[in-house]
């Protein structure tokens, strides 16, 4: 449960190092999720290095066939996910190295936020 140390500066709130050899799986959850006002929220996290994680997410069942997006940084990837879906894996994802922001959101009817993610470090 993202356990890894956080670093953030003067101000700013806590950012979770996704560093694996520190934690292997890093499993981002509710609990560390920022809700800025409009928005389903993100996890605020810091890459120390560029790395290709494997990334696996957690959702309610849409109930319909819809979108799921994920993004870190720059890095931005769609899934379409079925109306029974409960989990998504997008494979190996690049994660550029600094401050970024993570979210995941499915986007049907309502946009809501995913619950969970796992990271693990790409073989």
């Amino acid at each position: 449960m993202a356990n890894s140390p956080a670093t953030s500066g003067p101000g700013e709130p806590p950012r979770i190092v996704l560093d694996t050899e520190r934690e292997n799986p890093i499993v981002l959850t509710r609990q560390n999720l920022r809700t800025p006002k409009g928005s389903p929220g993100i996890w605020l996290v810091d890459v120390p290095q560029e790395q290709r994680l494997n990334v696996k997410l957690w959702f309610k069942a849409p109930g319909v066939k819809c979108t799921l997006t994920y993004k870190c940084g720059e890095t931005c990837i769609e899934l379409e996910v079925e109306a029974d879906s409960t989990t998504a894996s997008l494979g190996a994802v690049l994660h550029s190295a600094g401050k970024a922001e993570i979210s995941g959101t499915i986007n049907g009817k309502y946009t809501v936020s995913v619950d969970y993610v796992e990271l693990a470090p790409a073989r």
